[in-house]
């Protein structure tokens, strides 16, 4: 690709990028050889921390959160434990966390906050727009964030091995034995200097999995499984966007149409205070081999880029461009299948499969993992069914799969497009997603502005609207505002809507089912279970985590307040 706007380093990750999409479209995910390896005579070793943490970007969010409550933490990072120039868009409420939790002060915190934005748009082609607070309304520094919470790590006495990449990991009844490959040593006067340029060993009760999507123990545990949706986005950073046109964002947007069996969604933020623009372009598919290069998505995005942001091409000063495959599996969280082995964050595919950034998810289970990681390591609850409850089944994220299903196309679906067999084929109107997603989000809306807000008194904070709309766009699915929802769209948009089981299919429809009653049993446990957690008798290990699986499995682990005026 000879794009200027696309070089050095990017353009060598592009074309790594585009090798691995071509291998994953055009054959079967091949089998890596195994790196976790079951011993059952004894660690002849003596444990060298309690736990370790593979994955020093988000990983050190529960690393941190684990070493302020008294255990011995060694975090592992192939390269070093510093955030992306590209900053996180995240909503004030989840970012929270980190001062609930202890491990920022409100100033630190502060500190790192680069971007805040008053408002958020939400329209489809054809519909009218919505515009939200509260929801993405702040762009975050990783590096200032990292490098903050890296420092309290370390003071706390926390060790951190840089340049240092996992190889492979022997489970044995007392610990986990991890070999390494380190280039050096990084972290700090407190790290652990590595072995350099050779192999070395640490020696852990718990190994904590943090390595992301493409983790080597992930892909042993899906033993070559294609996933079964696919993210695929690109976008940029770039400054020239008038001021005027960048003080809000765009949380969700089309102005097109679908084509190629593809729908095309945009996203936009205001960054570095004001002083640029973060765009992405993203859709939702599979892996068919028929799917678009990201070459061909990269060019698609330059060419819509100008008529999105209403600036030319040649105006924008690029600082970033930034691309990726993000998959999504049906089956999430991923359960564990070994001992003293825990996947936590993308690794888990614990993140909702509407959305595609890790950070939003970490922040949002960081308490429940936090939480049930300190009581597992106290009570020694480290075998594979004793971390089974700790990424436990979730209703609420399973729930959430249909909606990613019904906004991806299957090749030859859309109207006009060609089948497998070169023959003209397809149901779907171009205009099918814009048309769903339109009538959700007015139906959303209507709940609380339309309906019930003129009966609400002038006093009360929240209407049915905002306890609605809100969680939805925070990947929060909780049942009765789905099954509002799902009950006025299909009274909205009957034709849609069938079309809809069409192109989700019968076995999609009827799985989806399973886990909207599962939802509706997590919400009426949770209830139940709510004013027990402070109950003496109910504070053992296994009750309280069970307490949490439904709590969050019903998506009440988090109060939605209403938008600020």
């Amino acid at each position: 690709m000879s794009d200027p706007l696309i070089e050095g380093e990017p353009l060598q990750f592009l074309k790594l990028s585009e090798a691995y999409w071509t291998a994953m479209r055009n054959a079967p995910v091949q089998r890596s050889p195994p790196v976790v390896r079951v011993r059952h005579r004894r660690l002849q070793a003596a444990l060298d921390c309690d736990v370790a943490v593979c994955g020093g970007t988000l990983g050190l969010f529960i690393a941190l959160a684990l070493q302020l409550r008294g255990h011995h933490v060694t975090m592992v990072e192939k390269r070093r434990v510093e955030g992306r120039s590209q900053e996180w868009n995240v909503s004030r409420q989840d970012l929270d966390v980190l001062l609930d939790e202890g491990l920022l002060t409100p100033e630190e915190l502060e500190s790192a906050v680069a971007t805040q934005i008053d408002s958020s748009r939400v329209s489809f082609l054809g519909g009218r727009e919505i515009w939200v607070k509260g929801v993405l309304d702040l762009g975050v520094n990783p590096r200032a964030l990292i490098k903050i919470m890296k420092a309290r790590f370390l003071d706390s006495g926390g060790t951190i091995l840089e340049d240092t990449a996992f190889r492979s990991a022997e489970v044995y009844p007392e610990g986990v034995a991890i070999r390494l490959s380190a280039g050096g040593a990084g972290g700090g006067r407190r790290a652990a200097a590595a072995a350099a340029g050779g192999e070395q060993e640490l020696h852990c009760r718990l190994l904590i999995d943090c390595m992301g999507h493409w983790s080597p123990i992930v892909k042993q545990m899906r033993g070559g499984r294609k996933p079964e949706g696919i993210c695929m986005v690109c976008g940029s950073c770039a400054e020239g966007v008038p001021a005027e046109q960048n003080r809000t964002g765009d949380f969700l947007h089309t102005f097109t149409d679908a084509s190629d069996d593809m729908q095309l969604f945009w996203e936009a933020f205001p960054a570095e205070g004001g002083a640029a623009r973060t765009t992405y372009m993203f859709t939702y598919c599979d892996t068919d081999k028929r799917r678009p290069s990201f070459q061909a998505l990269l060019d698609r995005y330059f060419e819509l880029l100008p008529q999105y942001q209403g600036v030319p091409l040649e105006a924008l000063r690029f600082r970033r461009v930034l691309f990726g495959a993000f998959p999504t599996y049906a089956s999430s969280p991923l359960r564990p299948q070994f001992d003293r082995i825990l996947q936590v964050g993308d690794a888990s595919a614990s993140q909702s499969p509407l959305s595609f950034g890790g950070f939003g998810s970490m922040l949002r289970h960081l308490p429940r993992l936090a939480a049930g990681v300190d009581s597992a390591l106290a009570a020694d609850a480290l075998s594979q069914r004793a971390l089974a409850v700790l990424q436990p089944y979730q209703p609420s994220l399973s729930a959430a799969w249909l909606f990613q299903r019904s906004m991806a196309l299957l090749m030859g679906q859309l109207r006009g497009a060609r089948g497998r067999r070169g023959a003209v084929s397809g149901f779907l109107p171009p205009d099918h997603v814009n048309r769903l997603l339109g009538a959700n989000f007015r139906v959303m809306q209507a709940l609380g502005d339309r309906v019930l807000r003129p009966f609400l008194q002038a006093r009360c904070a929240l209407a049915l609207g905002d306890r609605v709309l809100r969680p939805f766009l925070q990947d929060t699915v909780r049942w009765w505002p789905l099954t509002a929802t799902m009950a006025g769209t299909l009274l909205a948009a009957p034709v849609t809507i069938a079309r809809v089981l069409a192109q989700v299919g019968p076995h999609v429809v009827l799985g989806w089912l399973g886990h909207y009653w599962a939802l509706a049993a997590y919400t009426l446990l949770d209830a139940v279970a709510r004013p027990l957690r402070g109950v003496k008798f109910l504070q053992g290990h296994r009750v309280q985590r069970c307490m949490d699986a439904w709590r969050w499995g019903a998506g009440q682990d988090t109060a939605h307040a209403a938008a600020p005026a």
